[in-house]
């Protein structure tokens, strides 16, 4: 049998990072390694949901750090889980490509070892001929129909026999569904031939479960049943080996812990793309749906504690969708993902993000965009997508379809709603801060000297939650939840009885650790037929700030869906950090579309310090011409304190053109008390004359 080969030279990763190993870290990775193998699970959870993990994160650790482990602890995982059983029966496919090792006995026996086939003279289990012939139809897909590398032959050394790809039947834990071993990454010295000009290939063999005698797969409710979890994971672990053709340094380290998200992410989409009638990838995305805050490049151990950052690297195998259906010309489709690890193959080192953006520019996506441009914009209308799936999937938004038919979505939104300026009730709405409901409408308590409107804030967070817009005093408040580095968040603001046809829509960043942010909105019109149409979007400037939108012409629509994605770029390996927002958004019903008209003043009362102005939005009829336009602010005693001019055009809808800051022509501050405003709008040349007159409080704290 195949050993696995620690031999000189050592397949190490990063090696001139030398780090600490201490006893404690060396018994947990035996502790994970040995875990991949148990007769129990070790990993996860039994209580948690059946949701099964790879290895091979795993084993690329082990590799990682091998040559900084002790010798004790070196010669343990040399003579450990790989080579405990001798006598392993070995059947070359018909194609020639796999050798498969087997035993029909024993805790590895694979599933009904007594039932067997005649396969040229060869008494093999119906089990493994079956294996063996979706191996074949694996190399068929993954290499000859999309292109991919075929896995580094082997036969260059003497345990790796005549080169064919080994596949190992080993009974594993139920934790672990299968797992690659990454084996050398060159000779001394190296030979571009096999290992690359950048030396950065692997050679690799897989292992996969002997019987899949476990939840969910041994469930008879659970569809595809062990013959369809043999086959997924089949095609699952062979594309790692074709990920070790490409690169086997290219990921994120943490204490020299390799990040394997993009691995993980694009080998369970492989499976779909192999096996599209199975969908066994749909247990994995809840763990996406249920926690859009996480980072892309979220990644823990199946030995970790939080299940949703364990199996969020799996779920993320929904950005491989969608770069699927967002190009669908056969020229690019699902070459764009084999485009990302070309590119990843040119360097030695970790350029994941690059490798993206310059895939979505072979694609045509944002010609002439450069780096990371290209990226962050496909990130934030991926993100748009996902909240257009399954029941939350209008008639004329199909991006994901069929695929999305029984996708999970969004389902723990804090829907704003309120009758007339919203939100209104929020500021009142509070709950215990250890039971802060999983929403998407995100806040911030910072434990620091700054709030996230950069306010002055208590150093311990309250005992209460709160949602706060921002214009709305902060004293006593707390965040819930938090969304990271290139994660995302959702606000779906409603509009009751589709009244309102003037929106305006603020956004600040927590100051305490600010983040650029971009929204994108969408809105959904009266139905049935339900449908959706998207708005506007805009880019925060480097503060984190977003600029206020004045969105015109929601009459008819029910709700609009605001989605938050944070563009921070962290450096590789940095931890994740949390950001917040604080909003506003204001609805006007009263407005009917196609009149010249002025909106209320708002925020009504105004608070400066607070608020940073009394907007009065302002619609001018399309047909129009040039409008005068002239504001005149009056004390409760008929004083003037302030006065503007100025001229715009016909066609002006909605845009932040009058506004008063609270102070004086001579930009002082003005006392607390009540006050008129009045606008008075003139078309020049024509008859048309409007007034309008709004009483503010303002309210000085």
């Amino acid at each position: 049998m195949k050993r696995f080969l620690l031999s000189v030279p050592l397949f190490f990763l990063l090696a001139s990072s030398a780090f600490a190993i201490t006893a404690e870290e060396e018994q947990a990775l035996i502790d994970r390694v040995f875990s991949i193998f148990a007769e129990t699970s070790t990993g996860l959870n039994d209580s948690l949901p059946p949701v099964r993990t790879c290895g091979t994160s795993i084993l690329t650790e082990m590799m990682t750090q091998f040559s900084e482990l002790s010798p004790r602890v070196q010669a343990i995982l040399q003579q450990g889980p790989f080579d405990r059983e001798p006598g392993f029966e070995r059947y070359d496919t018909p194609s020639g490509h796999f050798r498969i090792h087997y035993v029909d006995t024993g805790i590895h026996a694979v599933r009904d070892p007594l039932v067997k086939v005649n396969r040229g003279g060869q008494l093999i289990p119906v089990w493994v001929d079956t294996l063996a012939m979706v191996l074949d139809s694996i190399w068929e897909k993954e290499i000859l129909q999309l292109g991919y590398r075929a896995p580094v032959a082997d036969d260059f050394y003497p345990e790796g026999e005549d080169g064919r790809f080994d596949v190992y039947l080993k009974g594993l834990s139920p934790t672990f569904i299968g797992a690659t071993v990454p084996e050398r990454t060159s000779t001394s010295p190296c030979d571009p031939d096999i290992f690359g000009p950048l030396c950065n290939r692997a050679t690799a063999y897989i292992i996969l479960d002997n019987d899949y005698d476990f939840s969910p797969y041994n469930n008879p409710l659970y569809g595809i049943g062990p013959s369809g979890a043999m086959r997924v994971t089949a095609a699952h672990e062979f594309f790692h080996a074709i990920q070790f053709a490409y690169t086997a340094f290219n990921f994120e380290t943490v204490g020299g812990q390799p990040k394997l998200y993009w691995q993980e992410a694009t080998a369970v989409w492989m499976e779909d793309q192999v096996y599209n009638e199975i969908n066994d990838y749909i247990q994995y995305l809840p763990f996406w749906f249920d926690a859009p805050g996480y980072s892309f490049r979220t990644f823990q151990q199946p030995s970790g504690s939080d299940i949703y950052q364990i199996l969020r690297p799996y779920a993320l195998a929904i950005y491989g969708h969608y770069l699927s259906k967002r190009f669908p010309n056969p020229t690019y489709g699902y070459s764009v993902v084999r485009r990302v690890w070309e590119s990843m193959a040119t360097v030695s080192g970790f350029n994941l993000f690059q490798a993206i953006d310059s895939a979505l520019g072979f694609a045509g996506f944002m010609s002439g965009a450069s780096y990371p441009e290209r990226f962050l914009a496909s990130l934030q209308e991926f993100y748009h997508w996902n909240y257009f799936v399954g029941r939350n999937s209008p008639l004329n938004v199909s991006f994901y379809a069929p695929e999305d038919s029984f996708w999970p979505t969004f389902n723990s939104y804090r829907a704003v709603d309120s009758t007339v300026n919203y939100p209104t009730r929020f500021p009142r709405f509070t709950v215990p801060c250890g039971n802060c409901p999983p929403d998407y409408v995100k806040f911030f308590c910072a434990p620091c000297s700054t709030n996230a409107i950069g306010l002055p804030c208590s150093t311990k967070c309250p005992p209460t939650c709160r949602f706060i817009p921002y214009q709305v005093s902060p004293s006593a408040t707390c965040g819930i939840d938090y969304f990271e580095d290139l994660g995302a968040s959702y606000l779906v603001l409603q509009n009751p009885g589709r009244g309102g046809s003037y929106m305006d829509f603020a956004l600040k960043s927590d100051t305490a650790n600010p983040a650029p942010f971009t929204v994108s909105l969408a809105r959904d019109s009266t139905g049935p037929p339900r449908s959706y149409s998207f708005l506007t979007e805009t880019s925060t400037d480097s503060s984190g700030r977003t600029p206020d939108l004045f969105l015109s012409g929601i009459r008819g629509y029910s709700e609009v869906i605001a989605t938050v994605v944070n563009k921070e770029f962290l450096p590789a390996g940095a931890g994740r950090q949390y950001s917040a927002f604080a909003y506003s958004a204001n609805v006007d019903s009263s407005i009917p579309p196609g009149f010249t008209e002025v909106v209320e003043g708002r925020p009504n009362p105004f608070r400066p310090g607070i608020d940073e102005k009394v907007r009065f939005p302002i619609a001018l009829d399309s047909l129009s011409g040039i409008w005068k336009i002239n504001l005149v602010v009056y004390s409760s005693a008929g004083e003037v304190v302030y006065r503007e001019t100025l001229e715009l055009p016909g066609s002006f809808s909605s845009k932040e053109a009058l506004f008063w800051e609270g102070k004086n022509n001579s930009g002082r501050p003005v006392a607390s008390g009540v006050y008129f405003c009045k606008i008075i709008m003139e078309e020049k040349g024509a008859s048309r004359k409007l007034e309008k007159l709004a009483k503010i409080a303002l309210i000085r704290q």
